[in-house]
């Protein structure tokens, strides 16, 4: 999971008295500088520029007036987004000594979030580590940019560290989820579950509940998967074919075929999922499943009508075989033979099978014996046809006798 972007809030130390620090700023400096300032707020960007260019190159500014001219050259630059200018300028204050700190750790912050902003996160947690570790943890912004840092680098684990040091119950929505990529990056589940959890309980977004019914699947733990679907299912808030696939497909592995062939009648009905011959062939093992076979037969009768392959009418002839509808299934079976042709030895089997229990052996022994041409099915259609060869016997010697004892009622008379 790539990490969020992270929300940088840049701080620029104004608007200080010429009395502050020992009157270190004299008032004509303070006037300019709160003049640049509002330029810069209302968008003025090139005259800002330009005093404030003057200003630098004056050689008797003091350190602490110097300090907050590049401060505001560096807030210039990020209104500008020229994050390199801005690195330089706030590196500049950093330089100076004689200015108070509270300045050099506005400095430094800027400093570690302008890094990070270009993707050098290795200099961000440099300049972070120039901080007292305290003033970091208890400042959430600094915080997170070390985290963000630390997950960027892939250094997953000491991210996770620094984010489970900010405490579950107060946690915001950023760092809980922050927290979350990176016990997925580590493979611990167990651990991103109890997360996705809170952030679901605390904030119940779809994603959330999506993220965390993915995971309680590569947990093995189905059960409080499919709830959690179904709960999305019956808020309309699955979207995706995906979503409803997962859904239906964990109503089939739990043992619940019939709601598996609703959902996917439903998909198909609105049109998440397409009505493709895919799909039918789907619904219909759904409906088979489920022991419904009239469901099953009345959308092959529909797909019968639409492909040539065959397969519709084989699948047909297979249910009513299981169900003993002999006759039926012979005619499903003679028009998936009529479709396939004689290249289907599996049909051909089926047919001769299905034409035997209806009684019909000369057609039986047709399609059985066009059966044993091929090596897939020759072994299986030859014992058909012994079989029914032992029947026709059986019924000869029958006959035989029942002729026999009829021809001596009638001598005797």
């Amino acid at each position: 999971m790539k990490a969020p972007l992270y929300s940088l809030v840049f701080t620029v130390v104004l608007g200080l008295s010429p009395a502050s620090y020992g009157n270190a700023m004299r008032e004509s400096v303070y006037n300019a500088l709160e003049t640049v300032k509002a330029q810069i707020q209302d968008g003025q960007y090139e005259p800002a520029s330009k005093q404030l260019g003057e200003m630098g190159q004056q050689n008797n500014l003091t350190a602490y007036e110097r300090s907050q001219v590049l401060n505001l050259h560096g807030y210039l630059a990020i209104q500008q987004h020229d994050y390199p200018a801005a690195i330089r300028h706030y590196q500049s204050i950093m330089d100076l000594e004689e200015v108070p700190e509270g300045l050099h750790q506005s400095a430094r912050r800027n400093l570690a979030q302008l890094h990070y902003q270009n993707g050098d996160w290795q200099q961000a947690l440099n300049v972070l580590s120039e901080m007292a570790p305290r003033d970091v943890r208890n400042d959430s912004q600094l915080a997170m940019l070390q985290a963000h840092s630390l997950y960027q680098l892939e250094r997953y684990r000491e991210a996770a560290t620094s984010l489970e040091g900010l405490g579950d119950t107060d946690a915001s929505e950023q760092v809980l989820n922050l927290l979350r990529a990176c016990y997925q990056q580590l493979d611990d589940h167990g651990s991103a579950i109890g997360v996705l959890e809170t952030l679901a309980e605390r904030f119940p977004k779809t994603q959330y509940l999506k993220a965390l019914a993915s995971l309680y699947g590569l947990q093995e733990n189905y059960k409080h998967q499919l709830a959690l679907m179904e709960s999305l299912y019956s808020d309309q808030r699955l979207e995706s074919e995906a979503e409803w696939r997962a859904l239906i497909s964990l109503h089939l592995h739990q043992g619940q075929p019939r709601k598996a062939a609703l959902r996917l009648q439903e998909a198909i009905n609105l049109g998440v999922m397409p009505a493709s011959d895919k799909s039918r062939f789907e619904l219909v093992q759904a409906w088979i499943q489920a022991h419904e076979p009239d469901q099953a037969l009345a959308i092959l009768e529909d797909l019968s009508s639409q492909t040539r392959n065959g397969e519709s009418e084989l699948m047909a002839g297979r249910l009513l075989l299981q169900s003993q509808q002999w006759n039926r299934a012979a005619r499903w079976l003679q028009k998936a033979v009529a479709k396939s042709g004689a290249d289907n030895p599996e049909t051909l089997l089926l047919l001769g099978i299905a034409e035997m229990r209806s009684g019909n052996h000369p057609k039986a022994k047709d399609a059985l014996t066009r059966a044993t041409r091929h090596s897939s099915t020759q072994e299986r259609a030859s014992q058909w046809l012994d079989y029914m060869n032992q029947l026709t016997a059986t019924d000869a010697t029958a006959l035989a006798s029942h002729s026999s004892t009829r021809s001596l009622k009638e001598d005797k008379r």
